[in-house]
C-alpha cells in the first residue's frame, strides 16, 4: 500500500453560541494528513494539527462535539481529542 503525506495551511473560525468560554475561537495553523491507497482508493490514516496561534474559547470544539454527541443519545469520545486528532 502507498503512503503520502499531504501539508495543508489554514485557519479556523468556530462559532458557539451560549458557550461560558465565550462564543468564539479562532486558530491558525496546518494540518498534515497522512494518506494511505488502499484497494477502495485514498483514506487518511492520520491527521496531525499544528496550532501556529490561537485566540478565544478554546474548548469550543469540544463543547460543540459534547453538545451534538448529547444530541445524539452517544457516549463522550475517547480520550485524546475529540476527533482523533493530533496536535503537536
Amino acid at each position: 500500500m502507498l503512503q503520502l503525506p499531504l501539508v495543508h495551511v489554514r485557519p479556523a473560525q468556530h462559532l458557539l453560541e451560549g458557550s461560558e468560554g465565550g462564543d468564539f475561537y479562532l486558530l491558525r495553523g496546518s494540518y498534515t494528513n497522512h494518506m494511505l491507497r488502499t484497494p477502495d482508493g485514498w483514506r487518511i490514516e492520520r491527521l496531525v494539527q499544528h496550532v501556529g496561534w490561537a485566540d478565544g474559547n478554546r474548548g469550543a470544539v469540544a463543547e460543540a462535539v459534547a453538545r451534538t454527541r448529547a444530541k445524539r443519545g452517544m457516549g463522550q469520545p475517547a480520550p485524546g481529542g475529540c476527533y482523533g486528532v493530533e496536535r503537536s
